[in-house]
């Protein structure tokens, strides 16, 4: 489910990096988008939200910022 929901977050955790959801000791944001490197995006959304921003900003505009472009896998 959240594959077919989220497929650019899905892609971004199969082949780039990974997502946390929640607060912790180094910031208030309720998602961010990491990867090796360290943080790429955040926001501050409730989760449903922040969620549906995260897929925006890596189908939208990640491959602008880093020139990354997620495949995508249709069903």
């Amino acid at each position: 489910m959240f594959e077919k929901n989220y497929p650019y977050c899905t892609a971004w955790i199969n082949t780039v990096g990974w997502i946390e959801l929640g607060a912790d000791d180094e910031s208030d944001s309720t998602i961010r988008i990491l990867n090796d490197g360290g943080l790429v995006w955040e926001n501050d959304a409730y989760l449903g939200a922040a969620l549906d921003a995260a897929e925006k900003y890596l189908k939208e505009e990640l491959p602008d910022e880093f020139g990354i472009e997620l495949e995508i896998e249709e069903d």
